[in-house]
């Protein structure tokens, strides 16, 4: 048997330890990037959810890429779209911009025990690898089991195993589970089920909705007016509260996963209570608008088993 010269084994190893630190780093997408997200729900019902990175916007002096929620009603043949949050990189950092302010979404450059901090808590980063996605080696982040959280995981340039805006937050409940399911943006695809580069449903989603579609009908959400939603997770009465007082008429929505309107009311006082016991446990989106229609605020809403 050859016995390899261990000084040649030391060059091996110094040089492919060197070809794993020069591997360019996959930005984020800038624009026309597609995620398809599932949260399974009791009885294992899927509610998937469509996000789609279209068009640039200014807030607060900084530059960042719309992000907009898409709702298909296949057997119609139509979408609905709502301008949801904002995006931008900076370096390897992804930050998120909603209502209340920017928040950092992603670190790709995290490596194995360094911590990302989330809800109640921090991630630790347990190991990092690469593998080749349609071409392009990208860096996989695994973090470390952390009390209820759903196992971590992290795609350098496309997000996370739990889908887009998931990662790091804390389970809906025992019954229910939120997944990525596709990711696309241009020549690129990956599959989170089968963990491959094959073909998805967004292929044809993509077909139909371009992103001038999108950017030209949809007008932009920003912060007009100071509220608080509380609490959040609710159960029987949501209490939404103008901070400067009621600037005339508004309106309430709340919307599935799905996006089906469940409830809407108008808003005519500073103070506001709105019963939401007859609403089934799990997330939905609520959105305020102001008397000519404009979304003034959009967010996530939690509603919690105890009533």
């Amino acid at each position: 048997m050859k016995i390899l010269n261990p000084k040649i084994s030391i060059l091996c190893f110094m040089l492919l330890t060197s070809f794993s630190e020069v591997l360019p780093a996959q930005n984020f997408p800038a624009s026309d990037a597609w995620w398809e997200n599932v949260l399974w729900g009791v009885a294992g019902v899927p509610l998937y959810s469509y996000y789609h990175l279209c068009g640039d916007t200014i807030i607060d002096n900084t530059s960042y890429q719309k992000l907009y929620r898409v709702s298909f009603d296949e057997d119609e043949g139509v979408f609905e779209s709502t301008y949801w949050r904002a995006i931008r990189a900076e370096d390897q950092q992804i930050y998120l911009w909603k209502n209340s302010g920017e928040v950092l979404l992603y670190d790709f450059s995290l490596e194995v025990g360094d911590v990302f901090p989330v809800e109640g808590g921090e991630l630790v980063v347990e190991e990092t690898y690469s593998q080749d996605i349609g071409g392009t080696v990208r860096k996989f982040i695994v973090f470390e089991p952390f009390l209820y959280y759903p196992p971590e995981i992290w795609i350098e340039g496309i997000g996370s195993k739990l889908g887009l805006l998931d990662g790091g937050t804390l389970p809906l409940g025992f019954d229910s589970s939120p997944s990525g399911v596709c990711f696309l943006h241009g020549d690129i695809s990956y599959d989170w089920i089968s963990q491959s580069s094959i073909p998805c449903d967004l292929e044809l989603f993509s077909s139909m909705v371009s992103c001038s579609e999108i950017v030209n009908d949809i007008e932009d959400v920003t912060p007009q007016v100071n509220l608080s939603i509380l609490p959040n997770p609710a159960s029987n009465d949501l209490f939404i509260h103008f901070e400067n007082g009621s600037f005339g008429q508004n309106y309430v929505e709340i919307f599935s996963i799905s996006g089906k309107r469940v409830l809407a009311k108008t808003l005519d006082k500073s103070e506001n209570r709105i019963d939401i016991s007859h609403l089934c446990a799990g997330q939905y989106v609520i959105r305020i608008l102001s008397e000519n229609g404009k979304n003034v605020f959009v967010e996530k809403l939690i509603i919690s088993l105890a009533r």
